[in-house]
């Protein structure tokens, strides 16, 4: 009669077994066991619908319906897996927003901020056998070893899994598995076609050149161990150039703080504080706070905030230099970099020739003619800025050089020696003396 009105149903994988109760009659708790064990189902029985079944049994009229054990599923194992969230090594080149590809830019280095996530990381999973409502084992699946990533200094796994960089710096790999964050880079050799653009926050040190169209940038100091060939540098602090810096349609520096190099050559070298040139400045556009040029200066423009100290200035055969002082200067020049670079990569795609062009030395209007407020306050800083600046030359100053201080400028018709170019305040003109 138990038969008859307990019936015990298996679903197909034997995960999950249920009990189906009719009115009949009534019965003990030992029944329900006993079809329970007639179906085999020994492992996962729910103890409590067993008691709720087993409880109306007595009652002739119950009848139900109930879900009464429960397999245990299988889970696979799985190793600690790590999935980097930004590309570290070298690349075959980047794919530029117009669409068009930059083989240059190689991502050798890959800059990051204090808290970026580099990684994602899942932990380890233990695997655990399954097991039917019947007691069948589900054998786990076994996971095959692999090799992993390992994060070294500058970097933090979390408890979410998620792997952040603890400084600003530059990614890379130490070995063939190991990630680490450092904020200073020694890039051994050039920068060229090899290594592409260099990138990154912190201080970089370049051991060889970089090489004409090729791009080192850096929050950090920069110190480049040759020479700057018709390639690019910024540095959000200095930039130390051991050789030259050539330009001719690049060469290019922009250091938020202090340069020093070598000597310049058709170069574009600004920065917002001292200027050194251990040499010459040829045809260079050189733009600091303070400039020194410890060499001849022979054409170009040194234009500078406070003071410019020069060995000697232009040539016999003539040709325009141009110094001048009390000049306000472009901060920051990253943003200058950035455009710059627009331009750079316009260039390279209709393979035309980049030429910086200056336009010509022009009187600063004054009072009304002025036109707005910000150009009165513009020439109030200038002023300012003339009345303390000056212009030292050691050497000669050949005719035909030019001198400009704030809104006042001078082409000098005869050749000076050892001389100081100031503005006289009363009369608000161009003043020459002997150094002291």
């Amino acid at each position: 009669m138990a038969a008859q009105r307990i019936r015990i149903e298996l679903s197909e994988d034997r995960m999950r077994a249920s009990v189906t109760v009719v009115a009949g009659e009534a019965l003990e708790r030992e029944a329900l066991t006993a079809a329970l064990a007639t179906a085999g189902v020994t492992f996962g029985i729910d103890a409590a619908a067993l008691d709720t079944v087993a409880t109306h049994l007595s009652d002739p009229g119950f009848a139900c319906e109930e879900s009464i054990a429960t397999g245990r599923p299988m889970r696979s194992e799985s190793n600690d897996a790590c999935e980097l969230a930004i590309a570290v090594g070298l690349q075959s080149g980047h794919q530029l927003d117009d669409g068009s590809f930059d083989y240059r830019e190689r991502g050798l280095l890959t800059p990051v901020k204090r808290g970026q996530i580099v990684a994602h990381c899942q932990p380890a999973v233990v695997g655990i056998e399954g097991r039917t409502v019947t007691g069948d084992a589900i054998p786990f699946v076994h996971s095959p070893p692999r090799p992993t990533a390992t994060f070294g200094e500058g970097l933090e796994r979390q408890a979410s899994g998620d792997v952040v960089a603890t400084r600003d710096g530059v990614a890379r790999r130490v070995d063939k598995a190991a990630i680490a964050v450092g904020d200073h880079y020694l890039h051994n050799g050039d920068v060229d076609l090899r290594s592409g653009h260099l990138e990154m926050r912190g201080s970089l040190t370049v051991t060889g050149d970089v090489t004409a169209k090729f791009e080192v940038q850096a929050s950090g100091d920069v110190e480049i161990a040759k020479a700057v060939l018709r390639g690019t540098v910024y540095s959000g602090g200095t930039i130390c150039v051991r050789g030259g810096v050539v330009g001719t349609g690049g060469g290019q520096l922009l250091a938020e703080r202090d340069v020093a190099a070598e000597h310049g050559q058709g170069a574009v070298i600004h920065c917002g504080g001292t200027l050194h040139l251990r040499k010459a400045a040829i045809h260079c556009e050189l733009r600091a706070s303070v400039i020194h040029v410890d060499g001849p200066v022979r054409g170009g423009t040194v234009h500078a905030e406070h003071q410019v100290v020069v060995g000697a200035v232009g040539a016999l055969m003539g040709g325009e230099t141009e110094l001048a002082v009390a000049v306000e200067l472009e901060r920051p020049l990253h943003l200058r970099f950035i455009e710059d670079r627009r331009e750079r990569h316009l260039v390279d795609r209709l393979g035309a020739q980049l030429i910086h062009l200056r336009a010509p030395t022009q009187r600063v209007r004054t009072g009304a003619a002025a036109g707005s407020s910000a150009e009165a306050d513009r020439e109030l800083r200038v002023a300012a800025l003339a009345s303390t600046a000056r212009i030292d030359v050691l050497g000669t100053i050949h005719a035909g050089s030019v001198i400009v201080i704030g809104s006042h400028r001078v082409v000098l018709d005869e050749s000076h020696r050892r001389c100081r170019f100031t503005l006289d305040r009363e009369t608000q003109t161009i003043r020459h003396d002997p150094l002291p």
